[in-house]
């Protein structure tokens, strides 16, 4: 995650909701009815943004800029 971003899960009206913070603003991932689904919908959500990364990162061509 970059600087200021953080996945969180916290209880709101007695349902558990999983969120991203960034930038001043949150996102939410997911609800749940407990906070271990509410963990797995963030690691899910985590592991789907990481393998995005990773494809984008292996489609980028390296390139000489002349230095």
């Amino acid at each position: 995650l970059g600087h200021g971003e953080e996945v969180y899960c916290d209880s709101v009206s007695g349902v558990w909701v999983a969120c991203w913070f960034s930038g001043g603003h949150d996102l939410e991932i997911g609800r749940a009815p407990n906070e271990s689904a509410a963990k797995a919908l963030a690691e899910h959500w985590l592991r789907v943004r990481v393998t995005a990364w990773e494809n984008a990162l292996a489609e980028v061509e390296p390139m000489d800029d002349g230095e």
